[in-house]
């Protein structure tokens, strides 16, 4: 009677377990993520050394600075026969403005390789990369070289200082909490070393200049 009483209960537990009723749904969902890395550069105006007198002396080199700083005066100097004078400084900086990044973002400026080695150990004097050129006169006018380039931050987080290469060697410049900021580009230029004569003329050239981010 016992032993009975023992199956009873085991098979009623099974029927208990195989009789319940499951009821299931299946949906789905997408996952999507936006990406706006485009931003907006815009060139606020061009590189002016203003007007000077010039003369090229072969070997010497005289050079005219235009400082990255706006409230920086244009600067010459002049060596032996090669010569510059400034006559008007209404120079200015190139200016940029930076828009639409994340706020704070940092945004590294690439500027392009300058030659100013003329005097290699090999002998061989070195072809500037960036040279201003006469708009107007014959191939053998003089010319100015494009000897450096500096940057100098105007608006973003760290406004009103000098951008300097970090310890990637890269100019960096982090926007403002608006995503914005604007820097200038000064230059020097230096007389041309292989002589030559100056004409009454613009000298000017084309420089590129990246920002990425």
């Amino acid at each position: 009677m016992i032993n009975k009483i023992k199956v009873s209960l085991i098979t009623l537990s099974l029927l208990s377990v195989t009789s319940v009723a499951v009821a299931s749904q299946n949906k789905t969902f997408n996952a999507s993520v936006t990406v706006q890395n485009a931003f907006t550069l815009e060139k606020v105006n061009d590189l002016k050394f203003g007007t000077i007198r010039a003369m090229a002396e072969s070997t010497k080199q005289a050079t005219l600075t235009r400082p990255a700083d706006s409230t920086e005066a244009l600067a010459a100097t002049s060596q032996d026969g090669a010569q510059i004078g400034i006559l008007t400084d209404d120079s200015s900086p190139a200016q940029f403005t930076i828009s639409g990044v994340t706020r704070y973002a940092n945004m590294k400026i690439s500027l392009p390789t300058l030659t100013v080695d003329h005097d290699g150990d090999a002998g061989t004097p070195e072809v500037a990369a960036i040279e201003l050129v006469s708009a107007e006169g014959p191939s053998d006018t003089a010319k100015f070289e494009l000897l450096s380039l500096s940057l100098y931050a105007v608006e973003g987080q760290t406004p009103n200082a000098a951008i300097e290469k970090n310890g990637d060697d890269e100019f960096v410049i982090a926007a403002n909490n608006e995503g914005k900021a604007t820097f200038n580009v000064g230059a020097s230029i230096g007389t041309d070393k292989d002589g030559g004569s100056y004409l009454d003329d613009t000298y000017s050239a084309t420089v590129a200049i990246t920002v990425s981010y």
